[in-house]
């Protein structure tokens, strides 16, 4: 199972930028192919811009998107239970060093917090669009557009806690990002320079 993950994961690392966005970009337009074609969605009026959709196509995009929820969910639980496994048996091997237990627990219980933070923000999500769908069948259209309002909240929550996570509980993201900011020493870099120190001749 690791070797199938390493070969991925190593395809991946290798692969060009550009292919993987446009992979990325046409898996997205083949899930949502269907909703796609089954809208016929326009404008209210050129004021508020409040897209109105039938209810066909609410119902197709409520089912595609709760579908890439719950597979992606169970991809992440399927990878993290593997990286779990793995800290596992890397904590028995390491057990009689005391000194390393600290930092490692430390940082196991800040990727646990921001795997969890992320994970009730997708539930979020997911009863957002759980709504929508039961919502769609409404014959009062009414209640489904006053509902529709609140997903620029959820969407743009979902969309920026990843980053804002990285950058108040990874180390590396932290340390990366200070690094951009903080002024470089340049009397070690003139010394070994030169070769030679300003005390001696």
């Amino acid at each position: 199972m690791f070797s199938v993950q390493f070969a991925v994961s190593f395809r991946l690392n290798n692969c060009p930028p550009l292919l993987l966005g446009l992979a990325h970009w046409l898996l997205a337009f083949l899930i949502y192919l269907p909703a796609l074609l089954n809208t016929d969605a326009h404008f209210e009026n050129e004021i508020t811009l409040l897209t109105i959709a039938s209810r066909a196509h609410l119902q197709y995009t409520s089912i595609t998107v709760m579908a890439t929820y719950f597979f992606a969910c169970l991809a992440v639980v399927f990878m993290y239970s593997q990286i779990a496994i793995v800290m596992i048996r890397a904590r028995k091997v390491e057990h009689s060093v005391a000194i390393q237990k600290s930092p490692k627990k430390l940082k196991d219980a800040r990727l646990t917090l921001h795997v969890f933070i992320l994970i009730v923000f997708c539930f979020i999500a997911f009863f957002f669009y759980i709504c929508e769908y039961i919502l769609a069948f409404d014959a009062d259209v009414t209640r489904v557009r006053a509902f529709r309002l609140y997903y620029p909240t959820v969407s743009g929550n979902l969309s920026f806690i990843n980053p804002i996570m990285l950058l108040t509980l990874n180390k590396d993201v932290q340390s990366a990002f200070c690094c951009k900011f903080k002024p470089k020493p340049t009397t070690l870099s003139l010394i070994a320079r030169n070769g030679k120190s300003t005390t001696g001749n």
